[in-house]
């Protein structure tokens, strides 16, 4: 009986870091979690995020605000999209890494990209991505 209980608080104990690499905390305070596929990471927000963005008809149309769930691609070859916000790029440093899109940067300071089970595709990013190329 001890070890069984020994073994499952072990279990618990070592399977924690790996369910914490798998969310990461915007320079906003929004909560993302992170999925990975063979194109990159996807970052989806645990609540509805709230974002002002400009009519898609252009012109001087007022800013639209909207609140819902935020979905963020990050590709392997440093590109980035949100269905709200468009096309973008993303780039890492030491601090962290930022998703820049038009007008919208969103931070994640202190946070490192890496798989929850491992890398499922291949993907050297030899500074590619890097603030400092």
């Amino acid at each position: 009986m001890k070890n069984s209980f020994a073994i499952t608080i072990l279990s618990i104990l070592f399977t924690l870091p790996i369910i914490a690499q798998a969310r990461y905390i915007s320079g906003a305070g929004h909560s993302y979690n992170l999925s990975c596929n063979k194109n990159g990471y996807t970052l989806t927000s645990e609540n509805p995020v709230g974002r002002f963005y400009m009519n898609k008809y252009g012109g001087f149309a007022p800013r639209l605000p909207v609140y819902d769930t935020e979905v963020i691609y990050l590709g392997t070859s440093c590109d980035a999209y949100s269905e709200l916000l468009g096309e973008g790029k993303w780039e890492w440093s030491n601090a962290g890494f930022r998703v820049m899109f038009n007008s919208v940067f969103i931070d994640f300071p202190r946070g490192e990209l890496m798989c929850p089970l491992g890398n499922v595709f291949e993907y050297d990013n030899d500074g590619k991505c890097s603030y400092y190329k």
